[in-house]
């Protein structure tokens, strides 16, 4: 089976034209990874970022911006649904302080997003199901690298 050999990233609207936008990337043919990150605006500790891909005919209610989800139960609900559908994958990137005072918080953040991406498209590089390329939904995390490793 063909394995992912290239990863292109694109930026999503913003909310007001989410549904379709939704709509446009399940028309897609090529695999789309999500990523988002939690903890950019904390004034210390980790940022934490997620890559998440849903197959195509995955559908999963109430998944939007995380900001549009504001009850715990809800947030649950979506959680359970996750774990339970076939084919979702995720990998997840974490930026201490230190890195943080480092580099500065946005560049901490597209670092942690881009490492989660980067972990993911390995970890879907080596499934077997015919993927050839991924798509992700983050234009300024940069050039994503083919050849990540694995933690």
């Amino acid at each position: 089976a063909k394995r992912p050999t290239a990863l292109r990233t694109f930026a999503l609207p913003r909310r007001d034209v989410h549904d379709a936008t939704a709509a446009a990337v399940k028309r897609i043919e090529v695999p789309t990874i999500g990523v988002d990150e939690v903890g950019r605006g904390c004034l210390a500790g980790p940022v934490v970022a997620c890559a998440c891909y849903l197959p195509n005919d995955v559908d999963i209610d109430g998944i939007a911006d995380s900001k549009t989800i504001t009850t715990e139960k809800a947030r649950e609900a979506i959680y359970e649904q996750l774990r339970e559908a076939p084919g979702v994958r995720y990998a997840l990137a974490r930026a201490d302080a230190p890195l943080i005072d480092d580099v500065n918080i946005l560049q901490a953040n597209l670092a942690c997003m881009r490492a989660a991406a980067e972990a993911l498209f390995h970890r879907l590089s080596s499934s077997d199901d015919g993927r050839d390329d991924v798509m992700i939904d983050v234009t300024a995390i940069g050039d994503v690298n083919n050849e990540a490793e694995e933690e």
